[in-house]
């Protein structure tokens, strides 16, 4: 019974600590997923910022394109 008692806690060990190894990993991830989120949210917002001024500044152009080159 002994040899049994003590097999037994060396696998619960052993179980205990690949647990705690995968939440460490589990941890790892969380916090790249938070920054690559963080990274898109600013790229998303740079963007859409990016679309105003385009818009406009092409609302400032002449529609004839030919006008601003005319001697």
């Amino acid at each position: 019974m002994t040899k049994e008692k003590k097999s037994l806690e060396d696998k619960l060990q052993e179980a205990t600590q690949a647990l705690a190894d995968e939440e460490e990993k589990a941890k790892g991830l969380a916090k790249q997923k938070a920054k690559q989120d963080a990274l898109i949210a600013d790229l998303e917002e740079r963007l859409r910022n990016s679309e105003k001024v385009n818009r406009v500044s092409t609302k400032k152009l002449p529609k004839n394109t030919a006008d601003c080159f005319a001697v």
